[in-house]
């Protein structure tokens, strides 16, 4: 009978203690961020380079791999930046009222650099390669 209330007891403290246990958070990793209910994956695109994709429900719907203020291949010099201008971009497709899925993947979207300085962004001096 000890052996019996014993067990019960037992089975009853491994499953509450299982119960407690917190669900692991998905988006765990420090290169993604869920913001509004977008998924933001910042990728790192060459040496101190940063791009950025957007997703909602499992759908792509920002791609930014390129520098948005200059268009250069060298993206963006740093991971907070890159989640900056994602959340600023989420912010206007809600503004807008564009945030259906059905519309085409936005791709390296030029943003103005006034957008830069409002998030406290610094944007390189571009160098001109031409002769």
């Amino acid at each position: 009978m000890k052996t019996t209330a014993l067990f019960v007891l037992m089975v009853i403290v491994i499953s509450t203690s299982a119960q407690n246990k917190k669900t692991p958070n998905p988006v765990a990793d420090k290169n993604q961020l869920v913001y509004q209910g977008f998924l933001i994956k910042v990728s790192q695109q060459n040496v101190n380079s940063f791009g950025y994709s957007v997703y909602s429900r499992g759908q792509l719907v920002i791609l930014q791999v390129v520098n948005p203020f200059t268009l250069s291949p060298l993206g963006l010099s740093n991971k907070e930046d890159a989640f900056k201008i994602a959340k600023w971009q989420i912010d206007q497709l809600h503004m807008s009222g564009n945030v259906n899925l059905n519309t085409n993947v936005k791709t390296n979207q030029q943003i103005s650099p006034e957008v830069a300085t409002q998030l406290g962004i610094s944007i390189p001096p571009q160098t001109n390669h031409k002769k």
